[in-house]
Order: C-alpha cells, then sequence, then structure tokens
C-alpha cells in the first residue's frame, strides 16, 4: 500500500482568507465523514449571494510518498462540485479535490481518483491536485464554469509549484489552460475520468490494445470484460499509464 503524505500548499486566494485557511486546519481532523460544514458562509465567501447557498472550496493539495525524485504533475479538475443530496443544508462545504484528504465513506467514483495518484507516486512522481473554478455553489450551473475559473490564481499556482507536466481533467480546465499558455499545446487534455466517461475511457484503451498491445487493455478483456466492479482498476492502470507516457517527454510551457 503506498503511503501518502499530504501538504496543503497556501497560494494565492487561500493566504488572503485568513478565516477560512484558520478554519481549515482546525477541522481537518473532521475528515472523516464528508466534508465538513462552517456557518455564517458570509464571513468566508467571496461572492454575498452565496449565503443563502451550499458553497463548495476545495483547498488544493501536494501528494508525496517521499521519492518524488522525478518532479511534480500537476492534475488540473474542473471544480470543487458538492453533491447536494448528502450536505445538510446552505453552509460553505471544504474539502479537497476529488476527495483525495477524506479517510472514510469514500464514494465509490472517487476511488479511481486515488488509484491514479498512487500510480504516479509509485512511478518516482509528486501529485499536485487543484480545481480551475475555486469556488462553487448549488446556483452555479456546468456550462458556466468557464466564466469562473480563477486564471490568476492558476497561473499562480503553476509558478509556485513548477509541474513538470500539467494534466487537465474535463472541458473546463482545458479551456482554462489553453488561455494561460495562448492556445498552445504545452498540457495534456484528458477526458475527465469520472464513472459517467468509463466508458469512453474503455474504448480508448481497446484501441490502444490494438494499435500498441497494451497489456492493460488485453488483462482487462481476458478477465473483466463482464465484470463490472473491476473496470475502475483497469481504468485507473490505463490512464495512469497515459499520464506516464507524456510525463517522459513532458511539453515545454512558459507563463506569459
Amino acid at each position: 500500500m503506498t503511503k501518502i503524505q499530504m501538504t496543503f500548499p497556501i497560494v494565492g486566494w487561500m493566504s488572503q482568507k485568513g478565516n477560512l485557511w484558520n478554519a481549515f486546519v482546525a477541522g481537518e481532523k473532521f475528515f472523516g465523514n464528508e466534508a465538513f460544514c462552517i456557518e455564517k458562509v458570509d464571513i468566508y465567501c467571496s461572492q454575498q449571494q452565496h449565503v443563502n447557498s451550499i458553497v463548495g472550496i476545495d483547498v488544493p493539495v501536494l501528494l508525496s510518498n517521499g521519492h518524488g525524485k522525478n518532479g511534480t504533475i500537476m492534475i488540473i479538475g474542473e471544480s470543487p462540485v458538492r453533491d447536494t443530496r448528502s450536505t445538510k443544508g446552505n453552509g460553505l462545504y471544504i474539502g479537497t479535490p476529488f476527495a483525495v484528504a477524506h479517510k472514510f465513506n469514500i464514494p465509490p467514483q472517487c476511488k479511481i481518483y486515488k488509484n491514479i495518484f498512487c500510480n504516479l507516486l509509485n512511478e518516482g512522481y509528486n501529485v499536485y491536485i487543484t480545481d480551475a473554478v475555486k469556488e462553487w455553489n448549488n446556483k452555479l450551473k456546468k456550462k458556466d464554469y468557464v466564466k469562473h475559473i480563477d486564471y490568476p490564481v492558476l497561473k499562480d499556482e503553476i509558478r509556485n509549484i513548477k509541474p513538470i507536466l500539467i494534466v487537465t481533467w474535463g472541458e473546463t480546465a482545458k479551456v482554462a489552460c489553453k488561455k494561460i499558455f495562448n492556445n498552445k499545446t504545452c498540457f495534456c487534455p484528458q477526458t475527465h475520468p469520472v464513472n459517467l466517461n468509463w466508458d469512453r475511457w474503455k474504448v480508448k484503451m481497446l484501441k490502444d490494445t490494438i494499435k500498441n498491445k497494451s497489456v492493460i487493455g488485453k488483462n482487462y478483456i481476458d478477465d473483466s470484460r463482464e465484470d463490472k466492479i473491476k473496470d475502475p482498476i483497469y481504468l485507473s492502470e490505463f490512464i495512469s499509464q497515459e499520464i506516464l507516457r507524456q510525463a517522459k517527454t513532458p511539453f515545454k510551457y512558459q507563463l506569459p
């Protein structure tokens, strides 16, 4: 089992929200359930209309197992969306991207992310995880995510983390990086590995099996085509393999 060390770099927006950061540190022990809730949202949220909403903020996480000799891979997700069915009413729900810091009650769809992160860690990389949209609320429609991308913060994160490879999961993150790098392809865009996209990833994995004789895809065909429970295991291995291929010849980027 991979032993993961987590640090929470204070960058940009976090350093400006002292009360929010203090609340996160004080409540870190509550990561045994869902993200913990802080009342009096108006104290912490940057926009007043969020007071009567469910608000989500994810704290960026740097993962390491002490052997990150190959550098840091940065993974940018879309937003700190919250499942409103599992919240306890209006409030600010602070968490981490892809529920990576949750110790218990991990949503099944989030286990694929942890598998991917562990695979990258085991290959000698650190993994930095963040979101393109820094503050989500239940009035925000997905089609409007791109209007809420925090470009200055993302630039600040890239500048501070100095990743050897930037991977985007989902269209929002892809749009963010295209704008940051002036439409230059100096990052690795991927289909988001959320469970709704697993069929798309399986098609890609099977095509790779035919083209490159992928062992992962062959094992999947032999072992689990009829066993859906094993899908996340094989998909996480394949997605990790795709990232590691790119990490060996990373894009050169320069912030404008």
